[in-house]
């Protein structure tokens, strides 16, 4: 266990679950200097996340905050905490245990997130003493430095909750949005995995190669979406054409519900892409870690660059 020497004035804030994501949760309240105290699920999450927190916190340029963190396997550590956010495994029922846990060792004024990908946070609510007060606040890699925070209510989530949970987000310098309706996969992975199913049927069909499908968005959609986004974008290449174009494309689109083949092989083949090295394509570990250090890298500048043109609508 790591103990918190470095004073701050701010409240405490939870993660439980240290994989990518809750790792990265973790990372982006300490670099908002948050004593943090992060549940481990597992043997490998308790002995190593200070250290590989110490390391990812030196590359971000505040390696002395990593005395803000507590890393425990005991749930009564989040006594303190203003919000916890779980993110275990994509599974309804660990994910309610573990909430049941939560409920157990935080105060009843205490906010609940869930970073689920896709379930449902009416779902989540279920069993839960105070329900009100569960949410889903929904993070995007890398959680220090991107911009978006999506926060989800579901049924029984109260607007206090969710007002508070956007009120904390912008402190830590996110652009909110906020979900009103409780749909499966949210707004944007709904958009994106529509998109992943579409290239994935362009391969399998044998239309083009995952190469080719990244060139290709790379520098078409890549180009333009960090500042028309989708229908500002729309609005800039008139609107009419676009409907035009849907009339007759729409009809050959995929419409499938099963899981694509090549998602399937990479599935039967434990890709874990840069993480173990093999996915679309192959990596040595130097070749994956430069990648994961130009990812991050690449996330704070398009996120200034971002910043710095969208949106002309917001200004108006």
């Amino acid at each position: 266990m790591t103990s918190n020497t470095t004073t701050s004035h701010l409240p405490a804030m939870g993660v439980v679950g240290l994989g990518t994501m809750g790792f990265s949760i973790a990372a982006c309240f300490l670099t908002r200097r948050h004593p943090t105290i992060a549940i481990a699920t597992n043997e490998n999450e308790l002995t190593t996340t200070t250290t590989r927190m110490r390391e990812y916190l030196q590359k971000l340029g505040c390696a002395e905050n990593i005395d803000l963190l507590q890393v425990s396997d005991d749930y009564t550590s989040l006594a303190n905490c203003e919000i916890v956010t779980e993110s275990v495994a994509e599974n309804a029922d660990i994910k309610r245990q573990v909430i049941a846990k939560i409920e157990a060792a935080v105060t009843d004024k205490a906010l609940i997130a869930s970073n689920t990908s896709a379930l449902p946070i009416t779902q989540l609510q279920q069993n839960a003493k105070h329900p009100e007060r569960v949410l889903g606040m929904h993070w995007a890699l890398p959680a220090p430095q991107s911009k978006l925070l999506e926060v989800i209510c579901g049924e029984q989530t109260s607007s206090e909750s969710a007002d508070r949970a956007i009120e904390w987000a912008k402190r830590w310098d996110k652009e909110t949005a906020l979900v009103r309706k409780d749909v499966p996969g949210f707004v944007g992975n709904r958009i994106m995995y529509a998109m992943i199913r579409e290239a994935c049927h362009l391969v399998d069909s044998g239309v083009a190669t995952p190469e080719d499908v990244d060139a290709i968005l790379k520098h078409d959609i890549g180009s333009w979406i960090g500042f028309g986004v989708l229908f500002q974008y729309i609005d800039l290449t008139r609107g009419k054409l676009n409907a035009t174009v849907m009339e007759s494309l729409f009809p050959h689109l995929c419409r499938s519900r099963e899981l694509p083949d090549v998602m399937k092989k990479l599935q039967e083949e434990n890709a874990g892409g840069t993480a173990n090295g093999h996915g679309f394509f192959d990596y040595t570990p130097e070749e994956a870690k430069e990648l994961d250090e130009k990812f991050l890298e690449y996330s704070v500048e398009a996120g200034k660059l971002t910043q710095k043109y969208f949106s002309i609508k917001n200004k108006q």
